[in-house]
């Protein structure tokens, strides 16, 4: 549905179902360029709270999707206290968000959307990471899925393991009490923000897709490992077995 890469050295999406073209920073980026990921090609820098907004019409669907991108911060620590949202989509009732939560050493996504037919209204999942496992200067891949049942959530090519912090259990992964059946499939206003760097800080975004489908693990690893090794000790996901006919 929706890809940026920022190779060009312009903000404007590669691919989009909806709008390509963003408000911001029609200067281009040829003033800002910064490796990407395995220091190949151009990434998107933002600092002391700049932001980059696109159209989410058509370019994100609420239903069933996932989001992956790559993310380098500078300047900041997981131990904070102050939230860092990386992706913000809202419209209407409905809230998505991807980043540094408020609480210290917790990265997550946040889904919420108001018009839900039940108390369910509101999906959340996170990991816990400390400063030694998300240092300045490193780039992270994150990916998030969603469908009317729930979320997952991957962290460099895999799936965290439960942790917590006090008063809140991590969990990678949030199955809902009731489906959102009544959900739309597309949006048709409202605005995606990319950020999350505030004065003296920055935040360095690649990679960015969202797609109307959700992604496997085997998938995630794959798109991780096309730059960097996984972590020792993971578990390597076996690719999906071809279907009947």
């Amino acid at each position: 549905m929706f890809r940026a890469d920022y190779d060009t050295y312009s903000v404007a999406a590669d691919f989009a179902r909806g709008a390509k073209t963003s408000p911001d920073m029609q200067e281009g980026l040829m003033m800002r360029m910064f490796s990407g990921p395995g220091e190949k090609g151009n990434a998107l820098m933002l600092a002391n709270g700049e932001t980059v907004r696109y159209e989410a019409a058509e370019n994100f669907n609420p239903r069933e999707g996932s989001l992956s991108f790559w993310v380098c911060t500078e300047n900041w620590k997981m131990s904070s206290a102050k939230a860092r949202w990386f992706m913000e989509i809202k419209s209407d009732g409905l809230s998505f968000k991807v980043g540094k939560t408020s609480r210290a050493d917790v990265l997550g996504a946040w889904y919420s959307w108001e018009n839900a037919p039940s108390r369910d209204k509101t999906g959340f999942v996170c990991a816990v990471m400390k400063d030694g496992e998300w240092m300045s200067g490193v780039w992270h891949r994150i990916d998030v899925n969603w469908n009317p049942r729930g979320m997952q959530l991957f962290i460099d090519g895999v799936s965290p393991p439960v942790r917590a912090v006090p008063n809140l259990y991590c969990n990678p992964e949030y199955v809902r009490g009731r489906r959102w059946t009544e959900i739309p499939a597309a949006l048709s206003k409202g605005t995606m923000t990319l950020g999350g760097a505030a004065k003296g800080e920055s935040v360095f975004i690649d990679g960015v897709v969202i797609r109307s489908r959700t992604i496997d693990l085997h998938e995630v690893q794959s798109k991780f490992t096309a730059y960097y090794p996984l972590k020792s000790g993971a578990a390597i996901a076996e690719p999906p077995k071809p279907k009947r006919t």
